[in-house]
């Protein structure tokens, strides 16, 4: 008899259809990888059984170095996390008090934020000192 999409399948007399011949071959096969899987788990195991007795003080060196290196990350971690700094708010009364010129509190408010008073971009006007002179 002719399936739907065109295999030819095999119909016992009750009109049920009779397993194609690959089921108890994949059956067979799923069978064996199994008890090949088995078996390489097996052997990994024994392996793995007589590393550990022959390596075990190797095995605990290597585990307190990794942990006294994970610790050494967190503790290294932890202490360098920094706060963000809160905004310079200059001292108005001290600024008069000091007699501080516009330029002075711009280079303290610099130095304030962590950066230097004269930075790459800053260029000096050549013809800047004819001005006071």
């Amino acid at each position: 008899m002719t399936g739907i999409d065109g295999d030819v399948r095999k119909v016992s007399r009750a009109g049920a259809k009779v397993s194609s011949p690959t089921a108890p071959m994949l059956r067979s096969v799923l069978l064996w990888a199994l008890v090949l899987a088995a078996g390489a788990f097996a052997l990994q195991w024994l392996e793995y059984r007589f590393q550990a007795r022959a390596l075990s003080r190797e095995i605990y060196i290597a585990l307190i170095g990794v942990a006294f290196a994970v610790g050494g990350v967190w503790v290294g971690w932890k202490l360098n996390t920094r706060k963000e700094p809160d905004p310079f708010q200059p001292n108005t009364a001290a600024v008069a008090s000091l007699g501080l010129t516009r330029q002075e509190v711009k280079v303290l408010e610099r130095l304030a934020a962590g950066g230097w008073p004269i930075q790459q971009g800053d260029r000096p006007n050549p013809g800047g000192l004819a001005q006071y002179g």
